[in-house]
């Protein structure tokens, strides 16, 4: 979804996942799913989010953490300089690098998974019955599911829900 290249919603994707631990793929999800098909129904969101921690543990979260620790050693917070110096080899920064595309990748794979099991739901065969309205039940109803309240998220979900609204 070309969404999160909209203004202002990477910054809000990303305060609720390093404020809160939302995971990102699953949000954005939540505004595919809610614009195009509707609201999310049934055990549609237990499953989703299921197999998105159990995606995101196994693969993403191992990339980031990799990648996150070596971008806070290349800049010198450990006070090691044995390590300090590896991060300024010419081969660290590619490394890193290839590790953020494996991440994104990571993530793409996720997206194709979730597509694959919304197949899977009821509301899933009726195309053009998504709309604002669903958009932001969708989000809060997963943001809920995390145990984020409406009043912590809503900011950020405004933002990510008038980026829809123009997407279209």
């Amino acid at each position: 979804m070309d969404i999160y290249a909209k203004p202002g919603v990477e910054s809000a994707c990303l305060h609720l996942q390093n404020r809160f631990g939302a995971d990102v793929s699953l949000l954005l999800f939540c505004c595919w799913y809610g614009s195009r098909y509707g609201s999310l129904e049934d055990d549609s969101l237990p499953r989703m989010i299921s197999m998105s921690r159990q995606w995101a543990e196994g693969v993403v979260l191992p990339l980031r953490r990799s990648r996150s620790w070596m971008k806070r050693l290349s800049q010198g917070g450990f006070g090691q300089p044995e390590l300090e110096t590896v991060a300024q080899q010419t081969g660290f920064k590619n490394l890193r690098d290839d590790i953020k595309q494996l991440e994104l990748e990571a993530e793409r794979l996720q997206h194709h998974a979730l597509e694959g099991l919304s197949e899977t739901f009821p509301g899933h065969r009726t195309p053009g019955a998504g709309h604002a309205g669903s958009v932001r039940a969708n989000m809060y109803g997963y943001l809920a599911a995390c145990g984020i309240s409406a009043e912590e998220a809503s900011d950020y979900v405004s933002v990510v829900e008038r980026a829809v609204a123009t997407a279209k």
